[in-house]
């Protein structure tokens, strides 16, 4: 993979990370729907980079693991109070 590549995708997980917590949480007009899917695109950024790192070191994807349990705990609680409160 070509360096600007993984430049790109490293700072796409680093922008993601800091900002989605504001747009997840402290969005004034609390839409679960869209937090769901900004949550899933998290998880699929989360898996694409632990894919990108099991090629390298494979405990550095398991590092992962954790992390991408926390986001798919969260996304379940999301998706629960968003279809409760249709």
């Amino acid at each position: 993979m070509a360096p600007e590549r993984k430049i790109f995708i490293w700072r796409t997980g680093c922008l993601s990370d800091r900002d989605l917590p504001g747009v997840l949480f402290v969005d004034p007009y609390h839409d679960d729907g869209a937090a769901f899917f900004l949550l899933a695109g998290l998880i699929a950024l989360v898996l694409a980079m632990s894919a990108q790192f099991s090629r390298r070191a494979p405990a550095a994807a398991w590092l992962c693991a954790p992390y991408l349990l926390w986001l798919l705990f969260a996304a379940y609680l999301n998706l629960g109070v968003w279809l409760l409160n249709r």
